[in-house]
């Protein structure tokens, strides 16, 4: 009797086995496979990454991994995600950190306003990429009371078992990532230069207390990580908000306060341009995202102790998919037809770019591209404004790395310096092929990469 009940037992565990084996991999084929793609590096990465980025869709497409590691050597994986609420960004935190041990955790501060815990549909993508495993399991008891929907979150395959008809190639070996360290760029019509609408800005002392679902969920974030000895910051990155979200993001300082941790509120510096930082009514385009990534991995820098990996021989690979996300920004560069947003990624510290506008022409008198030509340099031109008001031909060379320009009008040689050479191009008595000339240079190397004319 003993060997038939033990036989039992084995064949239901061997079945149970099997069952979880094919829901796990039938799961894995039928779920969408953005959030595989985004997680894949963050997997497949030996050497591991030094700072985990958590937050929502402003994180996603306003902090730039790579960009952090070509300015500061810091190596970061941006687990930002559309619709991710604090409780959402909790446990996947808990679940990177069972593959990763950085050193520091950089904490978005959205959605501090939260009264339910419960998760959308939509914003469970978050946690889709994470392999099945017992924290899992505990989360999806945790955010959500009805059964059904805690099965489809440790099984996906009780949410998308529709897609059987759908099923494409590339659903059956993913093969894929984020060049950018889960970050996302804009690609197409989506990538764009918005006016957006702003708010009156709230002074900091002007705070609201976080509600309690965010409150409770940011501060086990902190304590999670202060478990582990990861060192913990807070982030707002900047974005119209209106008065309320404000307060929130400025009582945020007090829960700071209360762990001894860095908070960085960007909404109170002075760096973000809103008529040429914004692909739409929230989200920053490359512009602002390069300014956001700037400030953070400064502040970084001067308040945690995270060495440069560049020079590292253990992260090698880093360079070669820096490499690429050069190609990527060039590629993409190169593909633009519309005069605003190719202005707008010129906003580059990898990228010089010598600008010739010829005598009346009408860009001159239109605002936004004078605004985007401003923002390049990052700084007022005073000969730009010389050649607005009296409509003359205007040059200028501009340094991607710290915004020098050299300015001329009426086609005086553009030099940067007694000992630099005329801009190859601007300094040509040839008349321009369009209203707007401008070449673009690799800043480390000098060497052109395209030219276009408007």
């Amino acid at each position: 009797m003993k060997r038939e009940k033990a036989a039992k037992i084995l064949r239901a565990a061997l079945f149970l086995l099997l069952l979880i084996f094919v829901l796990k991999n039938a799961s894995f084929l039928l779920a969408p496979k953005t959030a595989e793609r985004k997680y894949r590096r963050f997997f497949s990465e030996k050497a591991g990454f030094d700072v985990l980025f958590t937050g929502i869709s402003l994180t996603m497409v306003g902090v730039y991994p790579m960009e952090l590691y070509d300015e500061y050597g810091l190596t970061s994986f941006n687990m930002g995600e559309s619709g991710c609420r604090p409780q959402a960004a909790y446990w996947a935190l808990k679940m990177a950190l069972d593959d990763c041990d950085p050193s520091l955790v950089v904490i978005d501060v959205r959605r501090m306003d939260l009264t339910e815990k419960t998760l959308p549909e939509y914003a469970r993508h978050t946690l889709d990429a994470f392999p099945l495993s017992l924290t899992k399991c505990r989360a999806a008891f945790d955010l959500y009371e009805d059964f059904a929907d805690r099965m489809s979150m440790i099984f996906p395959i009780v949410s998308y078992h529709y897609r059987w008809s759908e099923l494409e190639k590339s659903d059956f070996r993913v093969n894929a990532y984020r060049l950018d360290n889960g970050a996302r760029h804009y690609m197409g019509d989506d990538l764009r230069v918005a006016q957006v609408k702003t708010y009156p800005v709230v002074p900091a002392d002007d705070a609201r207390p976080p509600e309690e679902v965010s409150a409770a969920y940011l501060k086990k974030m902190i304590e999670l990580c202060r478990s582990r000895g990861i060192s913990v910051m807070l982030q707002e990155l900047p974005c119209p908000l209106p008065e309320d979200d404000q307060r929130y993001a400025n009582g945020v300082q007090a829960v700071a306060d209360e762990y001894g941790v860095p908070y960085l509120n960007l909404y109170h510096e002075d760096m973000i341009n809103y008529g040429t930082d914004f692909a739409n009514a929230k989200h920053m385009n490359d512009s602002g995202a390069r300014k956001s990534t700037h400030a953070i991995g400064a502040f970084i820098r001067d308040h945690f102790d995270i060495p440069d990996r560049r020079d590292d021989p253990s992260y090698s690979d880093w360079n070669g998919q820096l490499e690429k996300y050069m190609d990527f920004k060039k590629d993409r560069l190169k593909s633009q037809k519309k005069a605003d947003v190719f202005l707008m990624l010129l906003r580059d510290a990898r990228f010089d770019t010598g600008i010739r506008i010829s005598a009346n022409a009408g860009c001159l008198s239109d605002g936004k591209l004078m605004e985007l030509v401003r923002n390049i340099a990052g700084e007022e031109l005073p000969l730009l404004e010389k050649a607005i008001a009296g409509g003359e031909e205007y040059r200028a060379y501009i340094r991607g790395a710290d915004g020098t320009a050299a300015e001329s009008l009426r086609g005086d040689p553009v030099q940067l310096a007694p000992s630099d050479a005329d801009w190859q191009k601007g300094s040509s008595a040839e008349p321009p092929a369009g209203e707007m000339d401008i070449c673009v240079f690799d800043a480390r190397t000098g060497e052109p990469v395209l030219e276009k004319s408007f």
